[in-house]
Order: structure tokens, then C-alpha cells, then sequence
């Protein structure tokens, strides 16, 4: 009975954060392991609910569980979600400004990952990107996130760089990205690459008049 009653919530990070989160819900630990798997598992919705019924009663987020409300909020195209994230770096370490073997080692001690500190920077710069047309922004804040990267979690910093570089008119540094990321991807069988066009055609659509670099890209797709 104990095994058919426990073995499913461990079937996955969503089910099991979630139970935790149930069973303790002012635990800081279940509440942002619960976000976190949520915006995993593109349960946006859910993120969002949670984290302003989390804020109504508190009166704010804490800084991991707002970095993840903004990545809900981005995936959903609120352009709020921009002013989250730089609330977020506002106050997140600098780590990648003293750039050490002893820094690195101590980013993991931060009560969020080097990756999730990396998925900060990422996110808030293709938000950038497709919300405020700031090209340059988008290009220095996915450095940042390089930093912060392990050469295996390089993955959504490599593509969206591969925009950012392209949409800059730097196709041919932007084209290195996207091939050695791509090369990664299929050894592992998976498919992410698709993300590049799909993301530039949607910048496209909104910046098409202000960025020459649209017209070659409908023209002559090289992704």
C-alpha cells in the first residue's frame, strides 16, 4: 500500500514538487522546486497562481521564486515579465565580474544554481529581444549566461545567441553558434534547433520595418 501510494509522485519533478508543495506549502524549498518543475513542465498558469497567491499574502517573491514568475510570465508574452527579471539581477551576486576559479566555485553556494542564475540572464535577454527590440542588450546578458554555463547547459544561450548575433547582421558568428549547438542536438536526438527560426519569425513580425536583416531571413533562411 505504501509503495502504490508513494511511487507515483516520484514519477516525475512536477508530481513529486508538487505533493511537497501541498503537504508544505511555507516551505521555501517545496514552494520553488514546485515553480521551478511547473515552468519545466510548461505549466505557466500554474507558476503565475502560485506565485502572486504567494505575494497577495506576503506582499512580495522571494528572488528565486520571482525569477521564475518572470519566466512564466515571458512564456505567456507579458512584457511585465521584463521588469521581474531586472528586479532579479538587480539584486543577484556578480559573480561573472570577478571571473575566478574561486568565484566559480562559490556561485553554488548562492541559494540559486549557476545554471538557474545563467537561465536568468538568458531568459531576460530573449525577452529583450522579442519585447523591446534591443539587440545589443540581448547579446551582452546571453554572455553572461555563458558564464554561468556548464558547456552541456549551453543549449537555449547557444540558440538564442545565434539570434541575437543574426539579428545584429553578425550572420556568420551567429551560424557557428547554431551549427555546433545543432551538431549536439542531434547526437542526443533531440530537435531544439527549430526554436531558432521559429523565435526570428516572431521578432520578425512585430520589428520587420525596423530590422534589414528581417528581409534576408525571409529571403534566404540559412537555419
Amino acid at each position: 500500500l505504501t509503495v502504490k501510494s508513494v511511487i507515483p509522485f516520484w514519477m516525475n519533478e512536477y508530481t513529486l514538487w508538487g505533493w511537497a508543495y501541498k503537504n508544505h506549502s511555507e516551505s521555501s524549498l517545496a514552494r520553488y522546486n514546485y515553480l521551478y518543475a511547473s515552468a519545466l513542465f510548461k505549466q505557466y498558469d500554474e507558476v503565475i497562481k502560485t506565485a502572486e497567491k504567494y505575494k497577495e499574502k506576503h506582499g512580495s517573491l522571494e528572488v528565486a521564486d520571482q525569477a521564475v514568475y518572470a519566466n512564466a510570465l515571458l512564456n505567456k508574452g507579458d512584457k511585465e515579465s521584463l521588469n521581474y527579471y531586472e528586479g532579479v539581477i538587480s539584486v543577484l551576486p556578480k559573480f561573472h565580474e570577478n571571473n575566478t576559479p574561486e568565484t566559480r566555485v562559490r556561485v553554488n553556494s548562492f541559494n540559486m544554481t549557476a545554471v538557474q542564475i545563467g537561465d536568468v540572464y538568458s531568459s531576460y535577454a530573449i525577452g529583450l529581444l522579442l519585447m523591446r527590440n534591443d539587440v545589443e542588450s540581448a547579446i551582452k546578458n546571453l554572455k553572461i549566461a555563458d558564464w554561468y554555463s556548464l558547456p552541456d547547459q549551453k543549449s537555449n544561450v547557444n540558440y538564442y545567441s545565434a539570434i541575437a548575433l543574426y539579428l545584429s547582421g553578425n550572420k556568420n558568428k551567429a551560424l557557428e553558434f547554431y551549427r555546433r549547438q545543432k551538431k549536439v542536438d542531434i547526437a542526443i536526438g533531440v530537435k531544439n534547433y527549430g526554436m531558432v527560426s521559429s523565435l526570428i519569425k516572431s521578432y520578425c513580425k512585430n520589428y520587420e520595418d525596423r530590422n534589414s536583416q528581417c528581409i534576408n531571413f525571409s529571403q534566404n533562411n540559412p537555419f
